[in-house]
């Protein structure tokens, strides 16, 4: 997910700076694939994260019972299932964005 900070903030912000600096269009066709391709890239990152966090869930809760050994209270693994839970949101918003910009890649 920090990959994706970088990739959102520091290289579009970046880029939107420079063409403002310079005053040029960003439609050009090169480059917007090479920010499709960079979507697309943190999107399946993202996913593959998302998952192997979901994996260890499931490994806490079913294979070793760690999650039943607590109390509702001082459980560790709640905390733990509601960030995946808020990961499978972002990574969901992060796929609609790749959608979007592949579909505006097609009308550049």
């Amino acid at each position: 997910m920090g990959l994706q900070m970088l990739w959102s903030f520091f290289g579009l912000a970046y880029m939107d700076g420079y063409a403002l600096s310079r005053k040029r269009d960003l439609q050009n066709p090169v480059l917007f694939s090479v920010l499709v391709v960079g979507d697309w890239v943190t999107d399946m990152l993202s996913l593959t994260v998302v998952c192997s966090l979901a994996g260890v869930i499931v490994f806490y809760e079913k294979d070793i019972k760690f999650c039943k050994q607590h109390d509702y209270v001082d459980n560790p693994c709640i905390r733990f299932v509601i960030s995946v839970a808020l990961a499978f949101i972002t990574w969901v918003l992060i796929a609609i964005s790749s959608h979007v910009m592949f579909w505006t890649l097609a009308s550049v």
